[in-house]
């Protein structure tokens, strides 16, 4: 047939080989065998084949080099689910994939270009995703900035955002470093709660069973606590909180608002607490409640008593241990007790007397003066720098302590003599070196005319004090010596009174109640 080719065959119903294959077209362009599908044993070679119509190959059949290219239509590979398609290679896909069932992986899955790629959507979002182990890191979209990493190793759940770290340790979460911030909703924990580091929730808080804190948390808004709740850190509150069951922390509790109704609150016994003004906290030492005042001054509740601040106007600063009294003139200043160092010398009663200093007190400023209780940290040294104790005076603990009668503020373990003020200040209970501590309850003095039964301001020297009048009181006769009945007056200083002689006396010559002398001595008989 030479180079003759078959363009359009007719072909009857089950044609024989023999009427095919002298129609076969050996030209350059296209060669036609027919071989398998009409006899096993040939083998059918085609070129470019159209065939109208359905291909069904029965076998299994191998393509050893190629590519099958679709210009359109669809392609389905098996007709039933439990047919298997293998792919040895690279499979590229343009457009989506739609898998009904399960998939398997058996190496890594990523996405083509560095930009990343969506898994799931907000409309077709995935439902549940399990790890048996390993991670899931979230690159942050700034160069630099820490990754988000979701791992589970060993059983334990380990979330990193931001520096901030999740660890799963038994039934508990802790966050070791950074904060979380709740913009609103609520917050509610069943069972226990461990957290390290800062907290901050805006919204509702609830908690049922045991709540562990390190750190600082800021709650904004209502809190339940219910059960045991453990704080280690700062907490500030601003709202209300309400706990049912034990609170123990560790730190600082800020709390804007108020607490109402507690039953009781139990402070922790064996503590090493800072003082500061506004903090209160119990003096294991003394068995009590300390309250911080400003100026490093500490108040033991119930067991001393402050003046009201007063106002420093002496001309120099008024050291911590030393005797203040009021001045005399213009009392007040800005509404406060103006006060000055004690002044012995210019004989003002002890009723201007108000206390001890408590502290330094600078000069026009104001502090606080000790008039019942602990006067602590008094320095020997600096009281007798500041010339307010005698340097040659030596202070022992359990000695009574006296207004100066010379030194400006100053103390003395010695008793004064008249006409100084004799009132007891202070006792010395410590002394450990430098360092003195004092009770200061002060037992004020009065002169004899300051008693409220006597009735008279003076009495001149010689005069004699009796009692008289309707109400008992005590009176002076000024310049005179009254004695009745009968009696004597003495008008002149030279004026004299011989007395009988201690042997009239004994003869009786001398009245019961009468004056006799014994040698020297002026004696009245009274038997």
């Amino acid at each position: 047939m030479g180079n003759k080719r078959i363009s359009e065959l007719q072909i009857e119903v089950n044609p024989q080989i023999s009427d095919l294959v002298a129609l076969a077209s050996d030209g350059q362009s296209k060669r036609t065998t027919l071989g398998s599908i009409l006899n096993s044993d040939l083998t059918t070679t085609f070129g470019d084949t159209i065939i109208n119509g359905d291909l069904t190959v029965n076998g299994t059949e191998t393509i050893v080099s190629s590519s099958v290219l679709y210009d359109s239509g669809s392609t389905i590979f098996g007709d039933s689910v439990d047919d298997e398609h293998d792919f040895i290679g690279d499979v590229t896909i343009s457009g989506s994939l739609f898998v009904s069932g399960g998939t398997e992986f058996g190496g890594d899955i990523f996405p083509q270009t560095p930009q990343g790629a969506t898994l799931g959507t907000i409309d077709k979002p995935f439902r549940e995703l399990f790890l048996q182990s390993g991670s899931i890191s979230i690159e942050s979209d700034t160069p630099g900035d820490p990754s988000a990493i979701i791992s589970n190793n060993n059983g334990n759940l380990d979330i990193s955002v931001g520096g901030m770290r999740l660890v799963q340790t038994g039934n508990s979460f802790i966050a070791e470093t950074g904060s979380f911030q709740f913009i609103s909703g609520s917050l509610t924990q069943i069972g226990d709660y461990t957290r390290f580091g800062d907290t901050i929730t805006i919204g509702d808080f609830e908690t049922t069973g045991s709540l562990s804190v390190s750190g600082s948390t800021i709650q904004i808004g209502d809190n339940t606590l219910i059960g045991k709740t453990s704080l280690t850190g700062s907490v500030n509150i601003s709202g209300s909180l309400t706990i049912i069951g034990e609170i123990e922390h560790t730190g600082s509790i800020y709390i804007s608002g108020s607490i109402q109704s507690p039953e009781w609150i139990d402070f922790k016994l064996d503590n090493g607490v800072t003082p500061q003004m506004g903090r209160v906290w119990w003096d294991s030492e003394d068995i009590t409640l300390n309250a911080g005042l400003d100026n490093d001054v500490v108040l033991q509740m119930g067991q001393e008593v402050h003046y009201p601040k007063v106002v420093n106007k002496d001309s120099v600063t008024i050291p911590n241990g030393s005797l203040v009294m009021i001045r005399p003139t213009d009392i007040t200043q800005g509404q406060r007790l103006a006060v000055q160092r004690w002044d012995g010398t210019q004989g003002y009663p002890s009723d201007y007397i108000i206390g001890v200093a408590t502290h330094d007190i600078l000069k026009n400023e104001e502090g606080y003066v000790t008039w019942f209780g602990y006067v602590r940290g008094i320095s020997i040294s600096a009281l007798e720098s500041a010339g307010v104790k005698d340097a040659g005076e030596t202070w022992e603990e359990g000695q009574i302590l006296y207004p100066h009668p010379t030194l400006r503020g100053g103390l003395t373990n010695v008793r004064p003599t008249s006409p100084n003020v004799k009132s007891t200040i202070a006792v010395t209970t410590a002394l450990n070196g430098n360092n003195l501590t004092i009770l200061v309850r002060p037992k004020l003095g009065q002169k004899f005319n300051e008693l409220y039964d006597v009735d008279f301001d003076s009495a001149v020297e010689g005069s004699m004090v009796y009692k008289s009048g309707s109400q008992g009181e005590w009176g002076t006769t000024e310049s005179s010596l009254l004695i009745q009945p009968p009696y004597v007056v003495l008008t002149e200083v030279s004026e004299s009174l011989d007395f009988a002689n201690d042997g009239l006396a004994a003869a009786g010559g001398v009245p019961l109640g009468g004056l006799y002398r014994n040698g020297n001595v002026i004696q009245i008989r009274i038997v």
